[in-house]
């Protein structure tokens, strides 16, 4: 929908967000080429990671998210 994504457009340039969270962690893949890893600052890189990464490496992104969980608990 040609609409839509000149809205998306529009939101994700004019974001002027001013707060982070303490306990946010960012993930990113560096194939992504919606969002360029060049302009992040991810706490975990997903080597080979598109903006689907959620879908084909699930796997790799999983085990990220235990290891995470697993520290929280100390």
């Amino acid at each position: 929908d040609p609409y839509f994504v000149r809205w998306a457009i529009d939101k994700i340039i004019s974001w002027k967000n001013l707060s982070v969270f303490e306990n946010l962690i960012h993930i990113h893949g560096t194939e992504d080429r919606i969002f360029p890893i060049k302009y992040t600052k991810p706490d975990i890189i997903i080597k080979g990671g598109g903006h689907f990464m959620i879908v084909d490496q699930t796997k790799e992104i999983e085990n990220h998210i235990i290891k995470i969980v697993e520290k929280s608990k100390v």
